[in-house]
């Protein structure tokens, strides 16, 4: 004789508990007469055959006009729970961008700048949150640093699409040769007009 365990939901307190029932026989007795305000949320027991499966899904009873009414109040509940975790999740997320902002403006000016570029675009500032100007003074270095790439690939008829480096904003400190930092990333892609 096989024992049935079925996951169950109390419809008023949204409660979620497994009932066990001794045989196959008495679950589908069980479920057809289920009790008032108790929602069947699916068999728990593993290894029975598909007809076995469907039998049971056959005889469940179906929520009454009460139980869809408890039903619904228990959805819209659920829903309201997770709308406040959303709004709060997103709250602290505003606040965290806020404070990152805040303490931006206290950063060292000095300190190493990140730069994302784009084909068409140009160079921008891969932090949108730092409030520092490229300095005029590296726009040619930039185009430099590009063209040189491009010399690289260009017998392959591609040139840079995207490229990331990081430069050095203001003074450039003892030992560097430029503002430029070495490296940097750039992606290929086919030549305009190639």
């Amino acid at each position: 004789m096989t024992a049935i365990e079925l996951k169950v939901r109390n419809l008023s307190s949204g409660e979620i508990m497994l009932a066990e029932v001794p045989s196959i026989d008495d679950a589908l007795a069980w479920l057809k007469d289920r009790p008032e305000g108790i929602d069947v949320l699916g068999v728990v027991t593993e290894n029975l055959s598909i007809e076995i499966h469907d039998a049971l899904r056959d005889a469940m009873r179906p929520l009454n006009d009460a139980e869809r009414a408890l039903d619904d109040a228990l959805q819209e509940s659920r829903m309201a729970e997770m709308e406040a975790v959303i709004e709060a999740e997103d709250r602290r997320q505003e606040e965290k961008v806020e404070a990152y902002i805040e303490s931006q403006k206290s950063a060292d000016p000095g300190r190493p700048m990140a730069l994302h570029y784009e084909r068409g675009e140009g160079w921008t500032k891969s932090d949108p949150h730092d409030p520092r100007e490229v300095p005029d003074s590296l726009h040619g270095d930039l185009a430099a640093w590009i063209t040189e790439r491009n010399s690289w690939v260009k017998k392959k008829g591609l040139e840079v699409s995207t490229a990331d480096i990081s430069i050095w904003p203001a003074d450039v400190p003892d030992g560097w040769e430029g503002a430029i930092h070495p490296g940097g990333t750039f992606t290929p892609g086919l030549r305009e007009g190639a």
